[in-house]
C-alpha cells in the first residue's frame, strides 16, 4: 500500500531509483499466474 510513496521519497536521493521509477513508471505487471502445482497428492497410510 505505502510502496510508491516510500520509494518515491528514497528516490529524492538515489539517482538510480529516480532514473529506474521513470523508466517503468507506466509498465503494469498485473497478469493472471500460469505456473500450476508441481506436486501431486499421495495417499497417506493412517
Amino acid at each position: 500500500r505505502d510502496g510508491p510513496a516510500i520509494l518515491q521519497k528514497a528516490a529524492q536521493t538515489c539517482t538510480p531509483l529516480q532514473q529506474a521509477l521513470e523508466t517503468w513508471k507506466d509498465v503494469s505487471f498485473n497478469y493472471a499466474s500460469t505456473d500450476t502445482s508441481d506436486y501431486a497428492t499421495t495417499p497417506s497410510v493412517a
